[in-house]
Parts: structure tokens; C-alpha cells; sequence
């Protein structure tokens, strides 16, 4: 059955160790042979190299005249699960395993019915002398019972060979005896190998081999046996480790290290929070927000407006053409339009000031709902807004808003009469005052009460802006020039009071407050390129701003919007992803909150994504060092494992298990925690803006994103680690090289 040819084995360190050297011997396929020898005589190595847990050097071994060393790694774990059967000097029990579990791990590899194996289970407990021990743990019995069990396992899978390593070497004499006579029964039907030191353990052999310093010393045949025809599997049958050991033992590796396995988790966890919010960051669309947002307030009138550029000093300002409100015309018919154009201050006093006139016409007047009055026929008549109305009670003397109807507001000579009052929730920008009325007032009355309105940051506002004019440069002091650069400004010296000597001023830095143009930014910076000396010259413009014939335009121009009227026709996702998609901007009370948003989470998302990259590398090398450790902390269950023919792919499958445990715990933690946090964050942001806005949404998508990922982390970071434990050969493991 067996024929050893010239083996030899060496140990390559940095001194080559010659263990085993021109081994020769052959053995039927049965009877107890014992090899016996002192420590280092090669006896356990030669025992390995049987077993298939090792290779050798030269020489050869045939089992049925079949070589090992032709048998790839498959061929040889299949040859390790149904061939060979391993007993070691320690039982090599799994602790958190019952007995009857740590023995039906030996055909694990096999479908066998729950029946039949209990059967197999209470056979070989029986042959052992164990009956009835299949529900104790291993810490439970004695160290001769643990070998009993360990002898129990190796009898399981009926195995036509077994290989017993110093199996008394920690047990007491009468132990001892107990083992060798039941190793001896079972040599009548099966080739028992043992390997040992222990002289005593010669008077039950059939063979007695002893080594020495690696070499045959003695080939004793006390009682030759006759050969018996064994089934010998040694081809390629790719069969696993089932499911149920494999996830048994992912779950009880798992819990051993509880605390070092928190702290990773936690740290896990929060990376994939992180990653979380950036992923939302991401998809944040401003068009969802916007209609969640409008449907929610129930807006029926949005206003819109284009950023126009003015300069070359990045002004914009909002306008829009007769050909954007065809544009939108044509692509829904069914919206009615209105034409609203906003300047500084059109009509100012005191207590109150109109900076807004909305045009009315006969197609679109229909859409605003009047709370008192009619709509404006005549020249000079007016719709205003319920706020407006409640201020001008007192001014105009009324009673009641009803009152205010047929009466009259005065500004630079110009009487407008008040034609009717607009309910509050039509005002869809709160803070603007606003009117109503006829394209043909707006151009007659309206358009020439409009004034600049540009103060500097310290709040001093200019009476006027001028363009470049000559009729100043006599006054200029010297160095100065006219601005031809949309970035240079000449200022009046009344601005500067405590500035002693106005050339000093030249090349200084101006800031322009310039919230009321709707540029993006409030505040402009300018070059001083000129000094008027109006206090020293007897000239009348105090406080007077001049700038280029390009600024000056932009300053002067009005901004023009559009209100559109909502209806049932068109959906509000759709009409909102075309105006965004055409640069169109809305302008409502939580627009500009809306934008900003926006601005911000365009900003800040890398920074979020790269405080989750760093927690994730963290964790990717926490949880490569903890599965590291796992992995060479239960070096004896690899051992015991890899001996009873589980295959590198067999163990590494229980520890990649382990890994996505942890990933799916990780990842449904995560979640749950992540739907929270972003329905707090929706939620405070809602608080402090006063107003629905809903910047995170949660869905299917971000959880499935966090699902994989979490996967992908737990599969990356143990392949390092499996890879190199799928390559190492048996004995490493066993002998605790990892």
C-alpha cells in the first residue's frame, strides 16, 4: 500500500538540516507500525510527509503505487479528508466546539443526513469508550478522553490510514495503555502509523522502524500483515467545507476579541457615516430641493431671472429678454408670464420704499387674485401688496387697507392712484415692496424716478455716480486719471474727512457695497485711480462716485424678471429641470437660501469625502491587523483543519466570513444611524432657515452604496492576509508559522 523510495527532506534555513535522508521501506494496508526514535530523529517529519501536511525533497512515496508528489494541492486535501485520518500529541480540539461537533467537522466536506450522522457520531464514541459524550465541551473531560476524541475524529471519516503523533506523550502510564490497545484494535482492519519516543509503546506494534539523526537505524517485523484491498482516494474531488461549520466557526471567531472588535466597528462605522453624507452631498440636486421646497409652502408664482455678465470685472446682474419669455412661451404654452422689473428705489420715503413694479397686461392679469379694488386701466394706476397697504395707513391717513383704495401716493410731482390691494401670500419675495401696474405707466411715470443706490462699506452712500467727464479734470488732484477699467473708481475727497492730503489716496483700495445690484458677491473691491478735491475748490459734488462708461451702464440698468404662474398642466420637476438646465434661476423668498446651500455643499463634500477616505484607511488597516491576529490566534484550529483535508480556500472562506459579518453588521448600523442623522441635519437646517428645505434624501441608492462598500472594505482588507494563508503548506500552519 505504502513504498517509500529514497526520501529525503531538508529544512532550508540558513544551515540546510538534513531531516529525513534516503529513506526506504514499504508497509501493507494494514497492521501497527510505530516509528520510533529520540527527538530530532526525523520520525515526526516522515509522519508529516505520510499524512501529505509536507513535501519532500527527492525520493518518492506511492500510495497504491501513485505518487505524491505528482498530487497538486486539491489532490492532496482530498487525499488528507478521505484517506488519511490525523491524531496529534495534542488532541487539537476546537474548545468552543461540543465533541460531537469537533468530530463531524472530520466529514464536513460531506452531505451526510442529520440521522446518519449522528449514527457516525455515537459508532465512533462507542469504539473510543466515550458513549454518550457528544454534548460535552472538550474543557469538560480529561486530556486521555480529549485524545479518545481526537482518535474518534480521525475514525469518523473511515479513513484507510492513520497517522498518530506521539499520541500518549502528555498522558499518564494507564491512559497511555488505554490508547495504544484501542490504536492496536483498530490496526486489524486499518494501517496504524504512530510516531513516538516511548519504548514501552513497541510491544503492540506489528512493525517497529527506528530513526536515527534522520536515517533507518532498525526495521523491525515482529507480526507481518496481510495486505487487505483499500479504497484510497487521492484524485481531485472538490468538495468543501459546508456552510454550517464554516459560519459556526466565522461567529465564534468573531466575538473572541470583543473590544478590539468595538473599537474597529465603531471606527467602521463611522467612516461609512461619512461616506454617507458625502455620497448625499453628492447627489444633492438643487431641482428636488427646490420643488420639495414650493410644493411644501404651496407656491403658485415663481419669479425667474438670467445672471447676466457686465464687464470684465465679474459683475452680473439679473435680466432677462423679450426672447427668454418666448422661449418659455413656447415650450409651455399653458404658464402665464409676467414681466417684473426691479431697480434701487423707484419710489422712496420715510416709512416706506417700492423697488419693484410688476407689468400687467390683459393676458396675465387674471393670474393675481386682488383682495380690494380692481386692476389698473387707467395712466398712473397701481396695484400694491398687502404689506405695503398696512404701512400706508398712517401716511395717508386711511382707517383700514380697504380705505386706501381711489387714493393717491405722491413722489417727485407724480401721483399714483391706488387701484387695488393684493393679497399677502401673492408677494413671493416677502422683503421687496412692490407694484402692480401697466407697461405704459411704467414708461411714462415709473422708469425716470430710478436712482442709483452704491455706498462704500463703511456705509457713507454717494448723492450721484457719474461716467467719465471732462469738466472734472480740472479738479482732479495730481496723479489722478480717468477710470477706463471696469475695477477703477474716482471718489470725491468729502469721502475721506480724516485724510489730511487727498494724493495720498491714489492707489488705495475702495470696497463698494453693492448688495442692492445682485452681484455675487456684496461687497466689490476698486482701484483708486482719482481724487475730486471737492473741499478744497468750490465746486458742488460732494460725496459723487465716478466709474466707466461700462460700470455706469450696469448701474444704471434695471433688473427684469419673470413670474411665472403655475398650473396643472405642467409639472413643477419638469418645468424647474428646464429652467435650471437653461440657466434660468428662481427668485422666491428661499431661493437664496436654496443656492447658497448649494454653494456650500459643492464646497465642503471633499472635505467631508476626505475625513471619510482617512477614517477608512484607518479602519482598512485596523481590520487587516484584526483579522491578521484572528488568523494567528487560532493557528491550532487552522492546523486541525487544514490536517483533516480543508483545503487554504476551506479556512480562508471561515475568516472572509468573519469579514462580512462584520461588514453587513457595519453597514446596517451605519444606515440606520445615517437615515437618522440626515433627517436631524434636514430638520436643524429647516430650524435655523426658517423655511422646509430638504437637502438629504434617503434612498435606496446611498444605502445600497454603503451596503457594498462596506463589503468591498471587509473583502479588501482580509485578502492580504488570506492569500498568504491559502499559500502556506499544512505543516506551517499547524506548527504555528503564521
Amino acid at each position: 500500500m505504502i513504498s517509500l523510495k529514497n526520501v529525503t527532506k531538508i529544512y532550508h534555513t540558513k544551515e540546510n538540516v538534513i531531516a529525513l535522508k534516503n529513506i526506504n521501506f514499504s508497509l501493507n494496508s494494514r497492521g501497527f507500525t510505530v516509528l520510533l526514535g529520540k527527538s530530532g530523529s526525523g520520525k515526526s517529519t516522515l509522519l508529516n510527509l505520510l499524512g501529505g501536511l509536507d513535501s519532500y525533497d527527492s525520493g518518492d512515496i506511492l500510495i497504491n503505487n501513485y505518487s505524491l508528489s505528482n498530487l497538486n494541492k486539491d489532490a492532496l486535501d482530498t487525499y488528507r479528508k478521505f484517506t488519511v485520518g490525523t491524531v496529534f500529541q495534542d488532541a487539537h480540539l476546537i474548545d468552543e466546539f461540543t465533541i460531537g461537533r469537533n468530530i463531524s467537522l472530520a466529514v464536513g466536506f460531506e452531505k451526510i443526513p442529520k440521522m446518519e450522522l449522528e449514527n457516525r457520531i455515537n459508532s465512533v464514541l462507542s469504539a473510543v469508550d466515550l458513549k454518550g459524550y457528544q454534548n460535552y465541551k472538550p474543557n469538560e473531560i480529561s486530556r486521555g478522553e480529549q485524545q479518545r476524541v481526537a482518535i474518534a475524529r480521525a475514525l469518523i471519516k473511515k479513513p484507510s490510514i492513520i497517522l498518530a503523533d506521539e499520541p500518549t506523550g502528555n498522558l499518564d502510564s494507564k491512559t497511555s495503555e488505554l490508547i495504544l490497545k484501542l490504536l492496536k484494535e483498530l490496526s486489524k482492519d486499518t494501517l496504524v502509523i504512530i510516531a513516538t519516543h516511548d519504548k514501552s509503546s513497541a510491544k503492540y506494534a506489528d512493525r517497529i522502524i527506528e530513526l536515527k539523526d534522520g536515517q533507518i537505524s532498525q526495521d523491525i517485523i515482529k507480526n507481518d500483515q496481510d495486505d487487505i484491498e483499500q479504497n484510497i482516494t487521492y484524485k481531485t474531488n472538490k468538495t468543501y467545507l459546508t456552510n454550517n461549520h464554516s459560519l459556526k466557526l466565522a461567529f465564534i471567531y468573531l466575538f473572541c476579541r470583543k473590544i478590539r472588535l468595538f473599537f474597529m466597528m465603531f471606527l467602521f462605522v463611522f467612516s461609512l457615516i461619512l461616506l454617507g453624507i458625502f455620497l448625499n452631498l453628492s447627489l444633492f440636486d438643487t431641482v428636488k430641493s427646490s420643488v420639495n421646497t414650493f410644493e411644501n409652502k404651496e407656491i403658485e408664482m415663481i419669479p425667474f431671472y438670467k445672471e447676466v455678465s457686465c464687464g470684465d470685472n465679474d459683475f452680473k446682474k439679473r435680466s432677462i429678454n423679450d426672447d427668454n419669455i418666448r422661449e418659455i412661451s413656447t415650450h409651455f404654452p399653458s404658464l402665464s408670464l409676467v414681466k417684473s422689473i426691479s431697480s434701487n428705489s423707484f419710489i422712496e420715503n420715510n416709512s416706506y420704499s417700492i423697488d419693484t413694479v410688476k407689468i400687467l397686461n390683459s393676458e396675465n392679469q387674471d393670474n393675481i387674485e386682488l383682495l380690494y379694488g380692481n386692476y389698473p386701466i387707467e395712466l398712473n394706476e397701481i396695484l400694491i401688496a398687502e404689506t405695503l397697504a398696512r404701512e400706508l395707513i398712517n401716511d395717508l391717513g386711511a382707517n383700514t387697507i380697504e380705505d386706501l383704495i381711489d387714493m393717491k401716493i405722491t413722489y417727485n410731482n407724480i401721483q399714483f392712484k391706488i387701484a387695488g390691494i393684493i393679497p399677502e401670500k401673492n408677494v413671493t419675495n416677502l422683503w421687496h415692496q412692490l407694484i402692480y401696474t401697466s407697461q405704459e405707466t411704467y414708461d411714462k411715470s415709473i422708469h425716470i424716478l430710478t436712482k442709483f443706490n452704491v455706498k462704500l462699506s463703511q456705509g457713507i452712500k454717494p448723492y450721484f455716480v457719474s461716467k467719465p467727464d471732462l469738466n472734472y479734470e480740472n479738479y482732479l488732484v495730481p496723479n489722478s486719471k480717468f477710470p477706463d477699467k471696469d475695477n477703477e473708481v474716482i471718489l470725491t475727497f468729502s469721502f475721506w474727512k480724516y485724510v489730511e492730503n487727498p494724493d495720498y489716496l491714489i492707489g488705495k483700495k475702495a470696497i463698494l457695497n453693492l448688495s442692492s445690484y445682485q452681484i455675487f458677491s456684496d461687497e466689490q473691491e476698486f482701484d483708486i485711480v482719482g481724487v475730486i478735491d471737492d473741499i478744497n475748490n468750490e465746486i458742488d459734488v460732494p460725496f459723487m462716485l465716478m466709474v466707466n462708461n461700462n460700470i455706469f451702464n450696469y448701474f444704471d440698468s434695471e433688473m427684469i424678471s419673470i413670474d411665472v404662474y403655475l398650473n396643472e398642466k405642467v409639472t413643477l420637476q419638469n418645468f424647474l429641470e428646464y429652467m435650471e438646465n437653461n440657466n434660468f434661476k428662481h427668485n422666491t423668498d428661499y431661493s437664496g437660501n436654496l443656492y447658497k446651500i448649494n454653494t456650500f455643499i459643492y464646497n465642503s463634500r471633499y472635505i467631508i469625502l476626505g475625513l471619510g477616505l482617512f477614517s477608512l484607511i484607518l479602519t482598512l488597516l485596523l481590520f487587516y491587523s484584526y483579522i491578521s491576529i484572528s488568523i494567528h490566534n487560532k493557528h491550532n484550529d487552522i492546523g486541525i483543519l487544514r490536517s483533516i483535508g480543508a483545503s487554504g480556500k476551506d479556512v480562508a472562506k471561515i475568516f472572509l466570513l468573519e469579514s462580512i459579518i462584520v461588514g453587513l453588521i457595519c453597514a446596517f448600523i451605519a444606515n440606520i444611524l445615517l437615515h437618522i442623522i440626515l433627517i436631524q441635519i434636514n430638520l436643524f437646517i429647516q430650524e435655523k432657515l426658517y423655511f422646509p428645505i430638504e437637502i438629504f434624501y434617503t434612498n435606496i441608492y446611498s444605502f445600497l452604496f454603503v451596503l457594498f462598500f462596506s463589503l468591498f472594505i471587509s473583502y479588501l482588507s482580509t485578502f492580504i492576509p488570506l492569500k498568504l494563508l491559502t499559500r502556506m503548506k499544512p505543516i506551517d500552519v499547524i506548527k504555528k508559522n503564521i
